[in-house]
């Protein structure tokens, strides 16, 4: 028996085509000081399959349910049409959408780059911050989930499914007074 090959399913012929494992993942910071800015990021990265959170099995197009307006300009009409989602049908056991979701049709690129974390600090003047009967004055803001960068379109690519809620974009401001 051949190793090397696809991995099989059970005793009959198909085989798994995707690996819906990470192929890598990892992230980088930096921090730096400039007079009495500070600035400090952090970026993750991930390169991965994963599935297209516009189809999903339970909810094709036709059914009842919402589904974004972009699937409906992109699906199948008649044979031989290149397209990215099935027809839509109220038809639980129509054929194409069956052969569809069992299909990596049902999978996209889900790689990505994200701005995880950013900090930015000013440090007032010391002489200034004695004016106001402080030691010291500190003003800043910290942010997460700031961008995605990613050639999946729609949602983000960390979402695999469309009922799910994507990470929060968190903005948070405040003043630092130490007396």
């Amino acid at each position: 028996m051949d190793n090397t090959g696809p991995t099989g399913t059970g005793h009959d012929d198909r085989y798994v085509v995707l690996d819906l494992s990470p192929k890598f993942s990892g992230g980088f910071g930096t921090s730096f000081t400039f007079k009495n800015f500070n600035v400090s990021c952090f970026f993750d990265f991930t390169k991965q399959m994963g599935l297209n959170p516009y189809f999903n099995a339970a909810n094709l197009l036709g059914n009842l349910g919402n589904q974004p307006a972009d699937i409906w300009g992109n699906y199948w009409k008649a044979p031989g049409d290149h397209a990215l989602y099935p027809k839509p049908t109220t038809l639980t056991g129509d054929i194409s959408n069956s052969n569809f979701s069992i299909s990596d049709g049902m999978y996209r690129d889900a790689s990505f780059l994200r701005l995880n974390n950013l900090s930015v600090g000013y440090q007032l003047d010391e002489k200034l911050a004695k004016k106001i009967g402080a030691r010291s004055v500190n003003i800043h803001m910290r942010a997460q989930n700031v961008f995605v960068l990613s050639g999946a379109k729609g949602l983000d690519p960390n979402i695999q499914n469309f009922s799910s809620l994507p990470p929060a974009r968190t903005f948070i401001c405040g003043i630092s007074l130490n007396f």
